[in-house]
């Protein structure tokens, strides 16, 4: 429009060096143009893909402080020697980066297939067909990405490009009918396609397994391959038991959820970037709504606010269905980003490692706001380069053949770092009056819990009720008493974890006494060991005794603290382990036993509505037995050797032995308190023969006479005698 700006567009330079010095016509300045605004979506597109690959692939080996570093590699036995090619983060980045660019193509094969007529006049079939195709895609992004985290934006991006090719239905109405086909089939997926092709999809392995056992060439095997077969297929059977008992079926359906919620969010701005670009991307051309396009745009618009509603109840549903406790999950996962240490959360670098490894970081951004700015920052920037490439194909241009290109490229490049260092600062402005310390910003950050409450209570903000409930557990937790009831809470998790914060190096040096740290640790050790109901405290008197207190508590508590050696350090060692194998063992099978409680108890069928409180424990031949680990352990050790301690193994072992019953706890306690009664009541024998020595003569002298004992009842003679001489005198 302008003449003298004309160099501004660079639409005085062709588009083709063939053409370079050659006459050329309004139209193919036109094409030239609208190529060259395609360059320019593909190059923003990749920007942001790119910035975005550090962000959900970070490096964290940058994130750990030098000392840790140091401390890591003085305990690792081996190191590997630095190497520049040694770069596996930058390999997981160009992999990923490199299915993105494949699955672009993927993006306009679809948009290239929806202009075909056939497509509008079977556009059910198709959507239909989509769904199927969609479930094989996922399962090679599966294979190859390995991560949901890092395939969700993809998975964003098929149903972005699947929801615009249902506007190339025949009609408005064909397109609306063809939304409900979709709604329907998405509400059946979520519903039971998906949990059933989940399924499915775990058991393979067993089922390839077991084809290969049946139909495999038959051949003699050694003992060792038997035995590393027994152990493949037990590990097999182990984790479809753990797929299906932990978390990962909830977290995997709610990450399908908060895929489709980011594709309808995505769908409006798309819709408008098709309305501002109609003759450069040509869809709504091609499909012939470009007139009446706005409808479409409003109708995308308007569109999350009932699909929400929707969403509300099919949550509801699966959570009833499939006992998924969707609610507790995201307030827990609000909670954790709430309290989180790093700004971004995937610097946290902190995974659960109790979730299946492809879960793992899908679960540590909390499904917050970060994850769905992530998510469709990068669906974003994909769909931008797929709009790139449709501009490409629509005016046949060739940005390889343009003198300009690379002009473009670097102005592009130069305007997006600008605007990412201005979109950086603008995050961290922090607005006072409004309360506002930044974008993502934490408390740890700029203060600690203490201060902002300290803050509240000076200032007065807040409601009343609050501040005294915060202030009397600011006052709780500062108590001696409630460290103490803490300790005694949370011994055993103590006990168990103190390892972990010991190093060798540490234990070594000395302590504020003079004396060696692993002293120290020893005799908190052992009063961690010895604390509990009947432990004398400091100032108690030795002649009173507690009613609760156990001569066994007490004798533990007394014991010498110096090293065993010899035979003593043998078979202390020996029970030690074998009571350490006993609590692990115990431990892992927790939560199978749980999954084998019953509604009502097998013995009185009381159910917990009548009252009972229902437990299920281990059984002997049908009655509850509590010796009956004991007796699983010994045979687990007899079939797989005394040093295995393979988990899995274990709970395979344990669910092909184990026998359960389901009874009320006021039985067990019944049967223990005979049990005491039977031991504390001494059944009289058969007796002996009366010997000649044993009748005395009336005549007989006494040869001596001896004199009365003394003996005083808080020593330890005395406190025995005073337990075993009343059931004598009892019977007498």
């Amino acid at each position: 429009d302008n003449p003298g700006m004309e160099w501004l567009a660079f639409e005085r330079f062709a588009a083709t060096w063939k053409d370079y010095e050659a006459a050329y016509g309004y139209q193919e300045m036109f094409y030239w143009k609208m190529g060259r605004a395609g360059l320019c979506f593909v190059v923003t597109g990749m920007y942001g893909i790119i910035l975005s690959s550090k962000l959900i692939i970070p490096n964290w080996t940058d994130l750990v402080n030098g000392d840790e570093v140091e401390e890591d590699l003085a305990e690792e036995e081996e190191e590997l020697p630095e190497s520049p090619t040694w770069a596996p983060n930058t390999w997981k980045r160009a992999h990923w980066l490199w299915t993105g660019v494949m699955f672009n193509a993927y993006y306009n094969f679809l948009l290239e297939f929806s202009y075909w007529p056939i497509f509008s006049q079977q556009v059910y079939s198709f959507i239909v067909g989509m769904y199927f195709l969609d479930i094989f895609i996922a399962m090679g992004l599966e294979s190859m990405l390995c991560e949901s985290l890092l395939i969700a934006p993809i998975d964003v991006c098929i149903n972005v490009i699947e929801n615009t090719m249902t506007m190339g239905a025949a009609s408005f109405v064909d397109f609306m009918v063809s939304f409900m086909v979709g709604l329907s089939i998405t509400m059946i997926d979520r519903l039971y396609l998906g949990p059933a092709v989940d399924t499915v999809t775990t058991l393979i392995p067993r089922w390839k397994m077991m084809f290969r056992r049946k139909f495999q060439a038959r051949r003699r095997m050694t003992r060792e391959e038997k035995a590393a077969e027994e152990l493949e297929w037990r590990r097999i059977n182990e984790e479809i038991e753990l797929s299906a008992e932990g978390v990962e079926p909830l977290l995997g359906a709610y990450s399908g959820y908060s895929v489709e919620v980011t594709a309808m969010l995505i769908f409006p701005f798309l819709n408008m970037f098709m309305m501002w670009f109609p003759m450069e991307t040509q869809i709504t051309i091609k499909y012939g709504i470009s007139t009446f396009m706005s409808k479409y745009f409003i109708f995308a618009l308007y569109l999350p606010l009932f699909q929400l509603i929707l969403d509300v109840f099919i949550l509801n549903t699966q959570e009833l269905v499939f006992g998924w406790k969707v609610y507790d999950y995201v307030s827990y996962q609000r909670y954790r980003f709430s309290v989180r240490d790093q700004r971004w959360m995937m610097n946290s670098k902190v995974l659960d490692e109790s979730i299946a490894e492809s879960l793992q970081t899908l679960d540590l951004m909390c499904f917050s706001e970060q994850y769905y700015f992530l998510v469709a920052l990068i669906s974003f920037g994909m769909l931008l380069v797929t709009m790139g490439v449709t501009t490409f194909i629509n005016t046949n241009y060739n940005f390889f053949g343009d003198p300009v290109m690379p002009v473009i490229v670097v102005i592009m490049l130069l305007y997006l770092d600008f605007l990412q260092h201005m979109l950086f600062r603008a995050a961290d402005i922090r607005v006072r009056k409004l309360k506002w310390r930044g974008l993502w910003m934490t408390k740890q950050i700029e203060g600690t819990v203490d201060d902002d409450v300290a803050v509240k209570l000076a200032i007065g903000e807040g409601r009343q009720a609050d501040l005294e409930q915060e202030r009397l557990e600011l006052q709780a937790l500062n108590s001696e008493r409630f460290r103490h009831r803490f300790l005694e809470r949370n011994r055993p998790w103590i006990l168990q974890h103190l390892v972990e914060l010991l190093t060798p190096r540490s234990l070594e040096q000395p302590g504020h006494d003079g004396r060696p740290v692993v002293e120290y640790v020893r005799d908190v050790y052992a009063e961690l060991m010895a604390m509990g109901e009947g432990t004398r405290k400091p100032g108690d008197r030795d002649d009173i005794s507690s009613d609760d207190e156990d001569e066994m508590e007490r004798a533990r508590a007394s014991w010498p603290r110096a090293p065993l050696k010899g035979a003593a350090l043998v078979i202390a060692r020996l029970w030690l382990d074998k009571a350490r194998k006993r609590r692990a063992f115990t431990r892992h099978i927790q939560g199978l036993m749980l999954a084998q409680k019953k509604d009502a108890c097998d013995l009185t069928g009381r159910t917990e509505a009548m009252g009972a409180k229902l437990v299920c424990t281990l059984a002997t031949n049908g009655k509850p037995d509590k010796n009956a680990i004991d007796d699983l352990i010994a045979g687990f050790e007899e079939a797989y050797g005394p040093n295995e301690r393979d988990v899995n193994l274990w709970k395979a072992y344990f669910r092909g032995h184990a026998e359960f019953i389901t009874v009320d706890q006021a039985i067990l306690d019944a049967n223990e308190r005979e049990r005491v009664a039977r031991q504390s009541q001494r059944p009289p024998g058969a007796g002996r023969a009366t010997r000649a020595d044993d009748v005395s003569s009336d005549s007989e002298e006494e040869d001596c006479a001896f004199d009365p004992l003394v003996v005083v009842r808080t020593s330890s003679e005395g406190r025995m005698l005073s337990k075993w001489l009343p059931p004598p005198r009892e019977r007498g």
